[in-house]
């Protein structure tokens, strides 16, 4: 767990001390070059953990001399397990009616494994939550119906969450034969270019949203 809240902290204090200028290329820069810096993973379940630390610290009339509180941190992973009970309820509700919906939504909170990482500091739940938000989202917009075909259009918003998918883990690369398969399986060269668009997207938000990858 500590090893992912450091960096986590890092991340977050250094946006701060910045103020408005870390949102330059240059300052970016800075701080993913710094030695301090591990990029063994990218960084977005990482400033969750970061932000979490920092909004107990503010508010916690604890002792805050320390660099981070790991129960703090957890509390990313545990409010990212109750965004992802709600996306499940809500995509099963509209597909399947309320009764599904509350089913699915107890399953999902009973599974010890989710259960137990939604009380831990780690990227699994950040990795989970966008991971099934991707595949609920691009499962709701690209539809057999002749209305809901998949087009360059109905590629932007998936894209963009895969894109967050990778910059939680890397292995959600293996996503994208999945894709492909299921493209190719329902709508034939028809889906070529929506899902090339769609991984040029991903790819973009992947880019843009790691700046040590742009050293």
């Amino acid at each position: 767990e500590c090893f992912n809240i450091e960096v986590g902290v890092y991340l977050v204090d250094s946006f701060l001390d910045a103020g408005l200028a870390a949102f330059h290329p240059e300052t970016q820069l800075e701080i993913y070059e710094n030695p301090g810096y591990n990029p063994d993973h990218p960084p977005l379940g990482r400033i969750a953990l970061g932000v979490a630390n920092r909004l107990v610290r503010e508010f916690s009339s604890e002792d805050s001399k320390g660099a981070y509180f790991v129960s703090a941190a957890r509390l990313a992973s545990a409010f990212e397990f109750g965004l992802l009970v709600l996306l499940i309820g809500l995509y099963s509700r509209r597909w399947f009616g309320s009764h599904v919906s509350c089913y699915s939504t107890l399953a999902v909170m009973c599974m010890p494994r989710l259960f137990g990482h939604a009380h831990l500091a780690s990227l699994e739940m950040c990795t989970c939550l966008t991971y099934t938000a991707f595949v609920l989202v691009l499962a709701n917009s690209w539809k057999t119906t002749a209305k809901a075909q998949p087009t360059a259009t109905r590629a932007f918003v998936p894209g963009v969450l895969l894109g967050l998918v990778l910059l939680t883990k890397i292995h959600a690369i293996l996503l994208i034969p999945v894709v492909v398969i299921w493209g190719l399986w329902n709508w034939r060269l028809r889906s070529l270019i929506p899902v090339i668009a769609l991984f040029l997207l991903a790819f973009a938000t992947f880019f843009i949203g790691w700046p040590w990858l742009w050293i």
